[in-house]
Order: structure tokens, then C-alpha cells, then sequence
């Protein structure tokens, strides 16, 4: 314990060391720095100062690249008649297979003839040995009237000409225009379907940036979200972590929809998301939006208080490399990636594979009064996993995506009621494919989670619930989107169709099950004048497990104070349905009393033509984000929200002497116990609250400083009429606090320090107690969590190789995340990572 707790003091040194000793070396945030650089550089050359603009396009390409800032240079070089200069640029755009390299080379060809010229032209006004006019009279290259190299010679057609104005039109002469769109410009696509800034989202969004995945070091994909304002992130083992938004919180978190570039993962056996079954790693992320508060506007069932979109990176974009990773308690993680493009087709391909041990391990092995389902006991997940993906291009705007990939492995999860410790053996494989033209796109994917399932550990006499179960999902999706003129109006629609065949074969729910269900959805965004918009959403699901149509409504207001700033005003609904394993319990669940059962079966309660209604949310949200300032940006938001119709277990009262007659209880000969009791879910009649604000700022104070804070505040309360059965609602956080600072040098360092506080909670659970037949609800009350995460890594060989470390938990602060959670300590691991 000493030695680790020296080597987290030199850590926390080290670091400060870096944050203080190098920031006038350093770059701050990647894109605002490359964003700046650009536009300024692209002002100037507008205002013909093509020498000082192509200094400042350079540093933004420098910064972070991209191909437009090559094609903008090698322009100016045609402006200033630098024909040598403007080749050698365009060449290098050329090399990045951009959509329009058949115009472009039409322009090379054109340049390289013009050069071409030039030269003959002054070879022979230079005169050569032997030829007529040489000798020592001869007037020397760049004399008055003559000839340079690389310039226009008198009466030679200019390929250049002036500089193309704000609208990018083609300069005289040249039939090209400047690419003079913000290409560094933040957008988002997940709010309301279309690209577009955030300032006009019509939903609360936060991007989590490359750089952001980079510094921080961390490698699940849910701990990333915990520096997200209003962002819930509760770790009960090494592999199970669950994720809410604006406190609708979960042991089993059944309330956010997560999509992985736009389809969703979401697995409708239990109503969630397993996190670590996804066949990709956080080397292969783009960015991850998120969207707080409903959006079943747009996508349906599920994204009942947010969605988080993981947007990865397009095939053929990016370095190939490999990363590994190794810590304390045999933390492994391991990536390999490979992208290419050969004209038209790109591609990315991907490996890897991630070990994330038990905080603790709850059995001891040498116990014989116990049976244990899996001999990895100090395993919480284990992943082994591969992903391809490929994009070929038709033309400037048509492309197909085609890909798909493949997991295995261990995971232990924590399930819904008296399931704490269960342990997943599965399966996971996807495919997908997209085609996308200006105004159509269409998609299908296909998931299918096979697994092997049981307790972890049980006494010798009691069930363990061993199983196989496989979930499959179909989706297919089919939108039209166009941007017009209605009148004097702008107006951007997208209108779709949705289709999603479920399937479940699981013998704990009665065997074999399909559902099909279907939805049309609707996106209207109108643009009266340049200060307003007005965006009205709606989407029409068909449950087939209730036979009937959900409607989800949203409409937004956003008004622009000025150019970088936004008022939101929003009122969104969304839904959630039940997943299999809560609109289908019909099976027995032993009792510790090992020759009784309580029958788990919903319809039991609710009548044998009555069904789990879905739960519902309405949402009223007022946000302000500012953008004003090149050294921050900053927001605002505050909501109300009105829950009904909440899912959630009933009473377990012992059965009945009707209860036997009825078939209800008795001895039940096929598990040969007595069946004493009986339980299962139910909508709840109280009616929930949650409300609360969000502030948030990104500063940039100086060039190598990215700092960033948020708090949140989280209110809630419940109407519960006379007779109503309804759990308390306490479980959230009232205050949580992110803050956080990250530096990057040119020296190669480079770090992040993050810092997370939550206030205390109040969970209510459901009790077994040990020799008794009773099942109860306890309260426990979990302490306030204070959390420091840091990384510190250092670049070398031109930034194709570094090394890092980083920290979880970096003061050692032990704590619970939940009540049945394991003990969560700290975690050390260090990294090395190349770029070919």
C-alpha cells in the first residue's frame, strides 16, 4: 500500500509538473485552436494577403489536419503565381482520395501545362550552348521583362486569378472555387438527424472529442460519459457499469437508448446496454454525442431521458496502429487497427482485447458449500473482438457502407431483483449497411447476442438459473431529408419509415418469441428569419405486444440573441416499452427456503388480458449556449419532467388457499418444490418528478490550456395516491461536479486531470432473507464520492509512437457506486501505442 500510495503522489507531481512547467509550449483544445488558425488564415487570403494567410492555413493543418486546408493552400499558391508551390499542395490533396480529384486534376494538368510552358519560355530567352541566342549578352532569368520560374510569363493565360469572395465562387479563369465552409466547425447529428452546430440543436448536447478519449486515457466507453453534465455513470463490478441521465437511475439502466454511428445497441432481452459486448474499442471513436432529455421524437421506444451516439471513425480516415495496455489485478487491453483507401474504397479493420478484473472477488473458490458458474473469479469482463467496416464512394455524394464485427467473452453483471450476481458466457455478432445520396438514405442492420447465463455463486440445493438464451434484432430504415425554400422560409425536413423484428428463444420466458414492429417519423425544421427556428418532431411506433400506437411528439423553439449564441426552449415525451424479461416473467424463483417458490408472473397481478404498459416521460427544457468568445464557450440548462406508468416489481404476498385451487401455488411437479408465494412487475400508480438545471463551461485561457467544468442539480418528487405501492424515488445524487484541465506540448507531453463529485444517495432495493420466505424493500444510504482520474503520456518518433499512464480513482478513495456494488478502489495501467 505505501509503495502505491508513493507511486500516485509522483503521478500527481508529474503531473502538475506538466500543467505548470510546459503550457506556454503547449496547444490547447486540437479543433478551436485549428478552427482559429483557418479562418484567419482564410480571411487573409480573401483580403489578398495570400503570404500571411498560407502561414496561418499551414499552423491549422499543423494542428489537426485535413485535406480542405491543403486544397486551400495550394489555391493561394495559384493566386500568387507560385504554380511550383500550388502542385506540390494540390498533389498532397490529391493523395487523400478526396470526392472531386477528377476536377482537381483537371486543374494540375492545366498548372503543370502552364509551368511547363513557363519553363520552355525561359529556357529559350536563357539560351543554351549551341542554340541561337546564347551567350554572355543574354539577359539573366528575373531580370526586368523577364521570366521567373514558377511565375507567369507576359501574355501566358493565368490559371489563377482573384481570390474567391466569402461565398467561395470560382476565381476567373480557373473554373475552382476556395472550399471556404468552416470545415472545423463542431456539429452534431444525433439532436435532430441533420448536421448541424450545436447552437441550433434542439436537445441539451455535450460532444465528448477525440482528444478528450485520447488525454483521458480511459478505455470504457461509460466512464468516459461521467464527465457530462447531468450524466449519471454507477460502476457495480470491474465490467458492469451502468448509465442514466438527469437522475432517472437504474441498478440495471433501462432508460437510455445508445447507438454506435447511428444503430442501436440496445438489447431487448433485459431493456439495456452492455457496454463491454460492443465489437469496438474507444482507438476506433470518431466522437460520442449526447443528447439529454427524450428523444423518442426521432427514435422510438427507449431513448426515454437521452441517447448517447458513438460516432466512429469513417473508413479510410485516421493512422493504422496498435496499443497495448497493461495494470495491476492483470488489466489488459489490447488494440490493432488497420484503414486504407484506394480511390473510390476505404476501409477499416480492427481487432483487440480488453481484461477488466473484479473490484473484489465475492466468492472464495475453496468453498464446497457453494457452486460457482464460472472459475474466473477475479474476472469481471473479459472481450475479444473484431470490426470492419468499408465505404465505397459513387460520385461526390452517393456512398455505400458495408461492414459488421464480432465479440466474445465473459461478463458479470448485476440483474434485476434478487439477480445481484450473474455471469454472461456470450456471443455478440452485427452487420450493416448504409447507402446515402443527397436526399435518401436507407439502412439495415442485424445484432444477434447469444449467451450462456447463470449465477455467479449459489448454495449447494438452491437454483442457479443456468441457461441459454439468444436475442436477435433486424432493423431496417428508409429517410428522405431536403433542404428548401417554403416562401420566405428556410426549411430542412426528414421524413422516414422504421422497421425492427425482435427475437428471443429463451426458455425462462416460455421458449421462442418474435415481435415486429414499425414506425413513420417526422422532422419539420423552419427558419422564419435568421434570429429563429422552429423545430417540430414527432414519430408513430406500433407495439405488437400491446397491439396498439404510441405517439411520441417534440417541439423546439431556438432563438439567436446573436450569431455564436442560442435560447432553446423545448417540450419532448418519449417512451420506453417493456423488454422481454419484464412484459414476459413466467417462471419459478426458488426462495432461500430451498423447497419453496415464489411464481414470478406478471399477469398474476395485472389480470391474464391486461399487459406491462409502457413507461412514459414528458419533458419542458430552457437552455442557453453561448460561443461568443474564442477563449470559451459556455451553457445553460434547466428542466421539469413528469414520469408515469414506471415499471417496477410487486409485492411478494404468500399464496393464498384460492391462490392453490387456482393453480396459482402448490406443489409444482416439474421443479419438485412448493410453490408459496408469487411476485412480478407491474406499472406503478405514482406519478415521479425529476427536475433540476445543468451549467457547464470550456475555457481556453491560454494557447495549451483546455479546461473544463460543469455541476448539475438534481430535484425529485412523487404524487402517490392512497393505497399505492411505489418504492421511494431518492436514488440520484442531489449535486454532482466534473471539472477537469488537459495540455498538450510540443515537447510531446501531454495530460489530463479530471475531477468528479457526487453528492450522497439514498437506494431502495429488494432483500431476500437468508432461511425465511420473505423478500422485502431496505433502504441503504450510500456516502458523497469524490474521484480524481489522470493521465500523463509522452510522443516521440514525430508523434507515431507514445507512452502513458493513467489512474482511476487516483486518491484511493474506496466507495460504493451502489449498494450491491463491489467496493471500487483505485486502478494504475500503463500504455504504449503506435502509429504506422
Amino acid at each position: 500500500m505505501r509503495r502505491r500510495a508513493r507511486f500516485a503522489a509522483a503521478m500527481s507531481g508529474l503531473t502538475a509538473l506538466c500543467f505548470l512547467g510546459i503550457s506556454r509550449h503547449a496547444l490547447a483544445d486540437e479543433r478551436t485552436e485549428a478552427r482559429r488558425f483557418y479562418l484567419q488564415g482564410m480571411e487573409l487570403v480573401v483580403d489578398g494577403q495570400y503570404e500571411e494567410g498560407v502561414e496561418k492555413l499551414l499552423l491549422a493543418y499543423e494542428t489537426l489536419p485535413h485535406p480542405n486546408v491543403l486544397y486551400n493552400i495550394a489555391r493561394a499558391y495559384v493566386e500568387m503565381g507560385e504554380y511550383d508551390k500550388a502542385l506540390d499542395y494540390f498533389k498532397q490533396y490529391l493523395d487523400t482520395e478526396p470526392a472531386d480529384r477528377e476536377e482537381v486534376r483537371e486543374v494540375v494538368q492545366r498548372l503543370q501545362s502552364t509551368l511547363d510552358r513557363q519553363r520552355a519560355t525561359l529556357a529559350a530567352a536563357q539560351g543554351k550552348p549551341g542554340q541561337p541566342g546564347a551567350g554572355p549578352t543574354q539577359p539573366a532569368p528575373g531580370a526586368p521583362g523577364q521570366p521567373t520560374p514558377g511565375q507567369p510569363t507576359p501574355g501566358e493565360p493565368t490559371p489563377g486569378g482573384p481570390a474567391a469572395g466569402p461565398g467561395g465562387g470560382a476565381a476567373p479563369g480557373t473554373g475552382f472555387a476556395a472550399k471556404t465552409e468552416d470545415i472545423y466547425e463542431q456539429t452534431v447529428v444525433t439532436a435532430s438527424r441533420g448536421q448541424q452546430s450545436p447552437l441550433g440543436a434542439p436537445n441539451s448536447t455535450t460532444i465528448i472529442t477525440s482528444q478528450d478519449i485520447r488525454l483521458s486515457g480511459i478505455t470504457k466507453i461509460p466512464e468516459l460519459l461521467r464527465r457530462v453534465a447531468g450524466v449519471d455513470i454507477m460502476q457495480i463490478t470491474g465490467g458492469d457499469t451502468n448509465v442514466s441521465i438527469r437522475g432517472f437511475n437504474s441498478r440495471l439502466s433501462n432508460k437510455l437508448l445508445v447507438l454506435v454511428d447511428g444503430r442501436s445497441v440496445y438489447l431487448d432481452v433485459l431493456g439495456t446496454t452492455f457496454w463491454e459486448t460492443l465489437s469496438i474499442d474507444v482507438d476506433q471513436i470518431e466522437r460520442i454525442e449526447v443528447v439529454r432529455g427524450p428523444g423518442s421524437a426521432l427514435y422510438g421506444a427507449d431513448a426515454f431521458s437521452g441517447v448517447v451516439n458513438i460516432i466512429t471513425k469513417a473508413p479510410g480516415e485516421g493512422r493504422s496502429g496498435v496499443r497495448v495496455g497493461f495494470g495491476d489485478e492483470l488489466q489488459t487491453y489490447g488494440s490493432l487497427r488497420a484503414v486504407g483507401r484506394q480511390g473510390d474504397l476505404a476501409y477499416r479493420v480492427s481487432a483487440g482485447y480488453t481484461r477488466y478484473p473484479r473490484w473484489s472477488e465475492s466468492v472464495n473458490r475453496e468453498r464446497v458449500d457453494l457452486y460457482t458458474f464460472t472459475d474466473e473469479q477475479k474476472t469481471a469482463s473479459a472481450n475479444y473482438r473484431f470490426d470492419a467496416q468499408a465505404l465505397r464512394r459513387f460520385g461526390k455524394n452517393t456512398t455505400l457502407n458495408v461492414g459488421g464485427g464480432y465479440s466474445t467473452g465473459l461478463l458479470d453483471i448485476s440483474g434485476i431483483g434478487v439477480f445481484y450476481d450473474m455471469v454472461l458466457d456470450y456471443d455478440r455478432s452485427n452487420t450493416n449497411a448504409e447507402f446515402k445520396t443527397d436526399n435518401f438514405r436507407a439502412r439495415v442492420y442485424y445484432d444477434r447476442f447469444a449467451v450462456h447465463t447463470g449465477m455467479n455463486a449459489n448454495y449447494i440445493g438452491q437454483t442457479n438459473y443456468d441457461s441459454r438464451a439468444v436475442s436477435s434484432a433486424l432493423d431496417t430504415e428508409i429517410e428522405f431529408f431536403d433542404t428548401h425554400k417554403l416562401g420566405s422560409m428556410n426549411n430542412e425536413i426528414h421524413v422516414g419509415l422504421n422497421y425492427r423484428r425482435k427475437g428471443l428463444d429463451w426458455m425462462l420466458l416460455g421458449g421462442e418469441t418474435t415481435e415486429h414492429h414499425g414506425a413513420v417519423f417526422l422532422e419539420d425544421s423552419l427558419q422564419p428569419t435568421d434570429w429563429m427556428k422552429i423545430v417540430l418532431s414527432g414519430r408513430l411506433d406500433y407495439n405488437p405486444y400491446l397491439e396498439s400506437l404510441q405517439p411520441s411528439p417534440r417541439g423546439s423553439i431556438i432563438v439567436h440573441p446573436s450569431e455564436l449564441s442560442a435560447v432553446r426552449f423545448s417540450a419532448s415525451t418519449a417512451y420506453r416499452k417493456a423488454a422481454f424479461m419484464e412484459a414476459l416473467p413466467s417462471f419459478p424463483l426458488q426462495l432461500p427456503v430451498s423447497a419453496a417458490d415464489s411464481f414470478y408472473g406478471s399477469d398474476l397481478f395485472l389480470g391474464k388480458d391486461q399487459k406491462v404498459e409502457p413507461e412514459k416521460i414528458f419533458q419542458l427544457e430552457a437552455g442557453y449556449l453561448n460561443q461568443e468568445s474564442e477563449l470559451l464557450e459556455w451553457d445553460l440548462a434547466a428542466y421539469w419532467s413528469r414520469g408515469v406508468d414506471f415499471i417496477d416489481g410487486a409485492p411478494f404476498p404468500v399464496a393464498s388457499p384460492s391462490d392453490v385451487l387456482a393453480g396459482n401455488a402448490g406443489y409444482n411437479p416439474t421443479t419438485g418444490r412448493y410453490t408459496i408465494a408469487y411476485g412480478g412487475l407491474l406499472n406503478e400508480c405514482a406519478t415521479r418528478y425529476v427536475y433540476g438545471g445543468e451549467a457547464g463551461i470550456r475555457a481556453y485561457p491560454i494557447v495549451g490550456l483546455d479546461l473544463f467544468a460543469n455541476y448539475a442539480l438534481t430535484l425529485n418528487d412523487m404524487d402517490k395516491p392512497p393505497g399505492c405501492f411505489a418504492k421511494p424515488f431518492d436514488y440520484q445524487s442531489k449535486h454532482k461536479v466534473n471539472a477537469g484541465v488537459q495540455v498538450r506540448s510540443r515537447v510531446g507531453v501531454s495530460g489530463e486531470v479530471t475531477y468528479h463529485y457526487q453528492s450522497p444517495q439514498t437506494w431502495t432495493e429488494m432483500v431476500v432473507t437468508l432461511g425465511t420466505t420473505d423478500v422485502t424493500y431496505e433502504d441503504f444510504e450510500l456516502d458523497a464520492i469524490h474521484m480524481v482520474n489522470a493521465r500523463v503520456g509522452y510522443a516521440f518518433w514525430k508523434n507515431s509512437a507514445e507512452v502513458s499512464v493513467t489512474a482511476y480513482n487516483l486518491l484511493g478513495s474506496e466507495h460504493q457506486q451502489h449498494p450491491i456494488g463491489q467496493l471500487v478502489g483505485r486502478r494504475f495501467m500503463g500504455f504504449m501505442a503506435y502509429n504506422f
